[in-house]
């Protein structure tokens, strides 16, 4: 529709310059015409009949300047007729014209409005990572079709804490995120969302949790990445932790294998916090204590 309405526009342009032109000539010319016949009637007025001519001579002459300024004046109208022919001419053609242009136009802004219906706009910035469609493939009315628009600006993690857990943990913790692809980097997390519904369709109840990503360090993060989470429910500095495998427990008491010399002894000992590697040790043994570690199985 465009390009119809352009070369449209461009020709009845040409035309109308054209009309124009034609009208210019024929002013040009009226206006000579009439000048020529100003300066012939100045010549038939002032023109004498010659010396010694008879009355019958004289009277010819005469008829003849009243027939050649009959000429005159018809050549004049003729003259007038296809200057304001050329104009009458032009202006229909200008009229034609613009109604032409106006219908044209018309079509250019439907066809353009039915383009934009075309045009699905996502609400938020991002790259398609998912369309359940091709190109050239035909579309019924009425077909849903599914477009996924990720904003790769903004990542979070999600995870599935064991409802045994779940209430150590709250919105605004921290948690040290190392993404499988790039293991020797770690980055920093805060949980921004907890849900309240649980899921237990892999047999255990447990409940997704998300994390924002505070700095992403540059990395070429994708979709569906894995990553191993640690999240810190407390913290204590400056206290004595020994690794958890060095720990045995009898009768709901906690005891250490204790290395003095050559002399190994049992030592009951006092725990605090723990996690899945290290716990801390508050009563029972002092920094630099040597105590046996049993082998991993």
């Amino acid at each position: 529709k465009n390009k119809e309405y352009y070369i449209a526009k461009q020709r009845t342009n040409q035309e109308i310059k054209i009309a124009q032109d034609a009208v210019n000539q024929a002013d040009k010319a009226s206006h000579n015409t009439w000048i020529l016949k100003q300066k012939k009637s100045q010549l038939y007025d002032q023109q004498k009949p010659p010396a010694g001519s008879t009355g019958e001579e004289r009277i010819t002459d005469k008829y003849q300047d009243s027939v050649n300024k009959q000429l005159d004046e018809m050549t004049l109208e003729q003259a007038h007729y296809a200057y304001w022919n050329a104009v009458n001419n032009l202006n229909t053609l200008k009229i034609n014209s613009k109604v032409e242009i106006e219908n044209l136009e018309r079509a250019v802004s439907e066809a353009e409005r039915r383009l934009d219906d075309l045009i699905l706009t996502s609400p938020i910035n991002g790259i398609i990572t998912y369309i359940d469609i091709k190109v050239g493939q035909e579309i019924e009315a009425q077909t849903t079709t599914q477009v996924k628009i990720t904003d790769l600006s903004k990542f979070h993690i999600e995870a599935d804490i064991d409802e045994i857990d779940i209430g150590k943990l709250k919105e605004g913790q921290k948690a040290t995120v190392v993404l499988d692809a790039y293991p020797d980097e770690e980055l920093i997390g805060n949980i921004y969302y907890i849900s309240q519904m649980g899921d237990e369709s892999t047999g255990a109840v447990t409940y997704e949790i998300k994390f924002n990503i505070e700095d992403d360090k540059g990395l070429e993060i994708r979709t569906l990445m894995s990553a191993t989470v640690d999240i810190e429910i407390e913290g204590r500095k400056n206290v004595l932790i020994l690794p958890n495998n060095a720990i045995t427990e009898k009768d709901n008491k906690k005891f250490v294998t204790q290395v003095i010399g050559e002399e190994r002894k049992e030592v009951e000992i006092e725990t605090g916090y723990s996690d899945e590697v290290n716990t801390e040790i508050v009563s029972g043994l002092k920094e630099g204590d040597k105590v046996l570690i049993q082998k991993a199985e």
